[in-house]
């Protein structure tokens, strides 16, 4: 193969993909998503299940099998299930968290509108 040929493909440019807006730096966020990955793994047994097959690897004289590798392909979208359904549970940006109590949200609401009708008037 030669050089033209290699990157005179028809292939699109590359594309950005819209960045996460899940980030680390919330504490609140990150300790919900890890916990919220956590039990889904717990409760579904991913951590034996990969275990089982990581054995099956390591044992002389045996092969992956079709079943295995559709087991392996399984595990792997759960896992990115799981991972999407815990960012669905954390606020996105720190400033949407509330970490207010109800009384405290209502006694803000309250005086935000409080503030804005005595501006019209």
């Amino acid at each position: 193969m030669d050089f033209f040929s290699l990157f005179s493909s028809s292939y699109s440019d590359i594309a950005n993909l819209s960045p996460r807006l899940l980030t680390s730096g919330n504490q609140k966020s990150f300790d919900t998503y890890t916990s919220s990955i956590l039990e889904q793994i717990k409760h579904h047994k991913l951590d034996e299940r990969v275990l089982t097959l990581l054995d099956k690897i390591n044992q002389p004289h045996t092969s992956f099998s079709d079943a295995d590798i559709r087991e392996l392909n399984l595990i792997d979208s759960q896992l990115t299930e799981f991972m999407l359904s815990a960012e669905h549970k954390c606020c996105k940006r720190k400033n949407q968290c509330q970490f207010w109590s109800p009384t405290q949200r209502e006694i803000a609401r309250s005086y935000s509108y409080w503030k804005q009708k005595a501006i019209m008037e």
